[in-house]
């Protein structure tokens, strides 16, 4: 009961396609009627009874293209009103809600239910990582809100193109390229999960940023001599199946730090 996928429809057209083809390639070569014999195909030479053949064969198909054509354009009509119902669905569900949350990929997909119910005000949590085209694609003339939430200094939206993203810069986001351009914005500067003693190693990335009293009280990591320490590797990184050596150091500590309730 799903819409017709793009990737069918170019299937069945291109089946088409090739009957059109099959069809005008030998239709200008053979014709039935020019084939006079009495009882046998064993009464005319090879050459004939191929010719013979593809005139069948070319008859067939235009009886089966014609066939097709129908029956893909009645296909096409009901999976047309499947798709119009399942979409009246979701609108009648969604109209009266007062917050509907979806992925920025189940917004793509439901773009003509979005353009249907008009939502005024659009909230984008982690913007700094997606793409100004995908947002772009979800902003109807019905938006006249849009609250971008994240953090343009940490991960930029993923482009798989290298040429992208060095000649056109596709990696920056909406949120970063209107923060670069000086519109104003708000910042959080209070922070309530890191010990101060990690927490300074990243006044140069954010300079305003302030401890909150409740991290001054955290207890000490069990185990360890000091809270953070560095330490230097000469050898490359050994890698297995899911980590390198360094990251799995680090991921068995970080879990253990967990679970004594110390995070």
């Amino acid at each position: 009961k799903e819409f017709i996928k793009q990737e069918d429809r170019q299937r069945a057209q291109l089946c088409l396609r090739h009957f059109g083809i099959f069809t005008k390639i030998f239709a200008s070569r053979v014709n039935l009627a020019d084939f006079k014999f009495n009882s046998s195909l064993f009464d005319i030479s090879p050459l004939e009874r191929f010719q013979f053949l593809q005139a069948m064969l070319v008859k067939q198909c235009e009886v089966a293209s014609v066939n097709l054509k129908t029956s893909f354009g009645q296909y096409e009509a009901l999976a047309l009103q499947v798709h119009k119902g399942t979409m009246s669905r979701e609108v009648e569900v969604l109209k009266d809600a007062e917050v509907v949350a979806m992925t920025i990929t189940g917004a793509a997909i439901r773009n003509e239910v979005l353009n249907t119910v008009k939502p005024r005000v659009i909230i984008v949590e982690e913007a700094a990582e997606i793409s100004e085209a995908h947002l772009l694609a979800l902003l109807g003339s019905h938006v006249q809100q849009l609250i971008l939430i994240g953090d343009h200094k940490q991960l930029r939206p993923q482009v798989e193109c290298y040429n992208l993203v060095k000649k056109y810069h596709f990696d920056i986001s909406m949120m970063e390229r209107l923060i670069n351009n000086k519109l104003p914005f708000a910042t959080l500067a209070n922070q309530n999960r890191m010990r101060p003693d990690i927490s300074k190693y990243l006044k140069d990335i954010y300079p305003e940023l302030r401890n909150s009293n409740r991290v001054y009280s955290n207890p000490e990591v069990e185990g360890l001599r000091r809270n953070i320490f560095f330490w230097n590797r000469c050898s490359g990184s050994t890698i297995d199946s899911k980590f390198t050596s360094a990251k799995h150091f680090w991921v068995v500590l970080r879990a253990d730090h967990q679970y004594n309730g110390f995070y």
